[in-house]
C-alpha cells in the first residue's frame, strides 16, 4: 500500500513494485515516492472505467461471480496482480503505535514495521519500561 495524499485527504493505493530483485534500494525509495506524488483525479484512483463497468453490470450475476473467482483463485494472476511479498507499516495510516499481530493471506513473505512503542513489564513486583 502506498499512501496517496489528495488535496483534502490520504488515500491508501495498492501498488506492487515489479522485478524487485533486479533493483537497488533506492530504486525502489524513487519508485515508490513517485507513485506516492503522482497527479492522478479521484475519479481515476478509483479505476473509473466507464464504459467497460457498464458492461460488465449488465452480464449475468452468477457469470460475473464465477469470473471473479476464476479471477482471484488464480495462483499466475495472484503473482501478477499483487506480487509475493507484503511489506507495510503499522502507522501509516493513523497516528497510534501498536504491535504487529500476524496477518495472513496468500503472499509467501509478510512484513510490517514502524509502529513499534515501549510496553510495561511486570518483573518483581515493580512496572518496568523494556
Amino acid at each position: 500500500m502506498v499512501e496517496r495524499k489528495l488535496p483534502d485527504k490520504v488515500i491508501p493505493i495498492p501498488y506492487s513494485v515489479r522485478r524487485s530483485s533486479e533493483k537497488n534500494l533506492l530504486t525502489i525509495s524513487r519508485e515508490i515516492r513517485s507513485t506516492q506524488t503522482m497527479k492522478v483525479s479521484e475519479k481515476n484512483q478509483f479505476l473509473d472505467q466507464g464504459l467497460k463497468i457498464k458492461v460488465y453490470s449488465l452480464i449475468p450475476r452468477f457469470i460475473r461471480r464465477w469470473f471473479i473467482h476464476r479471477l482471484i483463485y488464480n495462483p499466475v494472476n495472484i503473482k501478477k496482480q499483487g506480487g509475493l511479498i507484503v511489506v507495510t507499516s503499522v502507522g501509516m495510516f493513523s497516528n497510534t503505535r501498536g504491535w504487529v499481530g500476524g496477518f495472513g493471506g496468500i503472499t509467501t513473505l509478510n512484513i510490517a514495521v514502524g509502529g513499534i512503542t515501549q510496553k510495561l513489564v511486570k518483573k518483581e513486583n515493580e512496572i518496568k519500561e523494556e
